[in-house]
């Protein structure tokens, strides 16, 4: 339940982006009602430019909006198995495009679509909420007399789905400083590291060092920065906006001490 809110609060943040306004839209929990578990969730839009909008139905208007794009996406989602063509996608995006014009809550027609690549990010977040659902788990969004069910057929293939927009890919590759926010100790999945300010996921591939580092012949301390040569692969869309982009840290070099912190010292044995 809680991956499916995030999912349709990261889905409501992008909709609105079909308004060229200042909207920041906020699902809030009202209730939890026992038996089947039921969630009683509600919109609340704040951040409005007064300027843009000056109709008091405004908020009506844009949360009938939400709500009918919300329902488009598991509509859409409900009617396929899995992402089969660009041309599907648009057709979404311009779905949700006519749900935004007929608001008619902007003085000027200045509507747009959702960006694909973000289109896509919320349709996996819940495909990943999905998921969760058991053989015999059914789930349902209703709201204003509509209702739509969850597919649980749906399978989504983000290397696919990432192929349909990619018009071009660049790669490089550097040498830096990744600082270890959670290390991978079974060496099957990835590690989180602090670059640039921003937290990154990346598989060591140096065989050689993650064999020393699992045999605890290198060690890491929290805090510690390793020194590697980072591979970066990034895909752009046809409007030359970043989709995505995958890291991969193919040769450590060495550990970089964490310094200017410090160090607790144990208690003294008792007499």
């Amino acid at each position: 339940m809680s991956e499916m809110i995030e999912g349709f609060q990261a889905l409501d943040t992008n909709l609105v982006q079909s308004f060229p306004i200042k909207v920041s839209p906020v699902l809030m929990l009202e209730d939890i009602q026992v038996g089947s578990l039921r969630t009683v969730i509600k919109n609340v839009l704040t951040g409005i430019d007064d300027e843009a909008i000056k109709n008091l139905e405004w908020k009506k208007m844009v949360g009938g909006f939400l709500l009918q794009g919300k329902h488009a996406v598991l509509n859409w989602i409900e009617k396929r198995e899995e992402i089969e063509s660009r041309k599907a996608l648009d057709e979404l995006a311009q779905e949700i495009h006519q749900l935004a014009v007929a608001t008619n809550v902007m003085r000027l027609p200045l509507y747009t679509s959702p960006p694909l690549p973000l289109l896509i990010k919320d349709i996996a977040m819940i495909s990943d909420a999905m998921g969760q659902l058991g053989a015999n788990d059914i789930a349902t969004y209703e709201a204003e007399g509509t209702r739509s069910e969850f597919n649980k057929k749906f399978h989504f293939d983000a290397e696919f789905a990432e192929e349909l927009l990619t018009e071009e890919t660049i790669s490089n590759r550097s040498e830096v400083l990744l600082r270890v926010k959670k290390p991978d100790y079974l060496g099957e999945s990835m590690w989180e590291f602090v670059h640039a300010g921003h937290v990154i996921r990346a598989k060591i591939e140096d065989h050689d060092w993650v064999v020393l580092f699992q045999f605890q012949k290198e060690e890491v301390r929290p805090g510690d920065s390793l020194r590697v040569i980072l591979e970066t692969k990034t895909l752009h869309g046809p409007d030359g906006g970043e989709i995505i982009t995958y890291y991969k840290v193919l040769k450590v070099i060495g550990v970089k001490r964490a310094t200017g912190g410090t160090q607790l010292e144990l208690p003294p044995p008792n007499p």
